[in-house]
């Protein structure tokens, strides 16, 4: 199955997202985000790059993520922080200003899981 860059750059994103989310430590998330942003410059297509971490910016821990992801087609990475995160908590990023930080500071200081607890 082809994997396409754009759903690689989407991959990494959506694990920085999560990681946020769970407050993560911020090193972390940036390392995801920064992995997206290199791939993204990097013009080459996925099948042409023998050697993930020789993009400036890509890591060994988010070259590990993408590898298995192109191997597998899934991220336990992803799959486990789905599993930590509320899934209610992702239509709240639809909301003007509200973005990952202020979500997880909802989500862990006052227990907000969705746009119903929000509400209250």
């Amino acid at each position: 199955m082809e994997k396409n860059k754009k759903e690689a750059i989407r991959l990494l994103e959506t694990i920085a997202l999560y990681m946020e989310i769970k407050g993560e430590n911020p090193f972390k998330v940036s390392a995801f985000r920064k992995a997206a942003s290199a791939l993204e410059r990097d013009e080459r297509p996925l099948t042409d790059i023998d050697d993930l971490t020789s993009i400036a910016g890509i890591g060994k821990g988010t070259a590990a993520v993408l590898q298995q992801w192109l191997q597998t087609g899934t991220s336990d990475v992803l799959e486990q922080l789905k599993k930590e995160i509320p899934t209610g908590l992702f239509p709240l990023l639809k909301l003007p200003g509200l973005g990952g930080k202020k979500i997880a500071k909802l989500y862990h200081e006052l227990g907000v899981t969705d746009i119903e607890t929000l509400k209250e």
